[in-house]
């Protein structure tokens, strides 16, 4: 009998969720942000398909040319919206007082927070599929290989990233309007500010190569583009000095090492969302139905 009650307990948990997770999805692809995103990836992508199947770019052609064209467009794109709704996610519910009436059911603060980051990361991943599936049929399902599919899942990855710095963002931040200007700002100094900051900090500095590294690896955006640049070349000569040296070290290794970063500053980030998320009280009036 007491099996039974928790199998029940257990399934009535689990449809809850998922009532929780279907709710959210469809209220994010409601949103002007969602269409805006897709209609951006799905004009670019389709921009770069008809921009000359036949071209070749520094030695790409077909859907490699596609990309790593994608690859760079994603490096800009893809952190800002995923910025976007993830940081508004918990923050906007704290500010309508959404938040304290779905905590009156019996909601706990981790389905909450899961069911959020699922439908973003569900939504965001799909649109990105959609822009591949696009070019895999215009070029017929030709020339996919290990290297495709690998800048591909480190596009996801980044992808993931910053819906988890996102996450932690929401949590951070009272309102949406102080939200949006955190990830702005968070945008900023780790895409432009990281992109040029590198690359200026080492060229005028004198800092042991092993520093190289930390500098690289630190920052989730310089962690991808180096390992997408290892996918499609031999080395990192583009990169320069440092690029060479840190090839030199680590070869195709490089690799499998920025996807597993990647990986844990996510879920590291993520977790540490939830935990502040979790110790936060939230202040009610609502009875809380048990």
């Amino acid at each position: 009998m007491n099996d039974q009650n928790k199998t029940n307990k257990q399934n009535n948990k689990i449809r809850r969720f998922l009532s929780l997770l279907t709710m959210d999805t469809k209220e994010l692809i409601r949103s002007k942000w969602t269409l805006f995103y897709f209609l951006t990836f799905s004009i670019i992508s389709v921009g770069i398909i008809f921009s000359g199947e036949a071209s070749e770019i520094y030695g790409f052609s077909g859907i490699s040319k596609f990309i790593a064209s994608l690859v760079n467009i994603s490096f800009l794109l893809i952190p800002i919206f995923s910025l976007g709704p993830s940081s508004i996610s918990i923050s906007g519910m704290r500010e309508n007082l959404s938040l304290e009436y779905m905590l009156s059911f019996p909601v706990t603060k981790k389905e909450i927070y899961l069911s959020k980051f699922l439908s973003i990361f569900l939504v965001s991943i799909s649109t990105l599929f959609f822009v591949l599936f696009i070019a895999l049929s215009f070029f017929r399902f030709r020339e996919v290989d290990t290297k495709i599919i690998t800048a591909f899942l480190f596009i996801l990855l980044l992808s993931f990233v910053f819906i988890s710095i996102g996450f932690l963002i929401s949590v951070l931040s009272k309102t949406k309007s102080s939200a949006i200007a955190l990830s702005l700002f968070v945008w900023f100094i780790i895409i432009i500010g990281g992109e040029l900051g590198t690359l200026g900090f080492i060229s005028v500095s004198k800092i042991p190569e092993i520093s190289f590294f930390p500098i690289i690896f630190l920052n989730p955006a310089e962690t991808f583009r180096v390992a997408v640049i290892a996918i499609f070349s031999s080395s990192l000569d583009i990169l320069g000095p440092f690029g060479i040296y840190i090839y030199s070290k680590l070869g195709k290794s490089l690799i499998p090492i920025s996807a597993l970063l990647m990986s844990i500053y996510g879920f590291l980030t993520l977790v540490i969302g939830y935990k502040l998320f979790s110790m936060q009280k939230v202040s009610t009036d609502i009875i809380r139905r048990r």
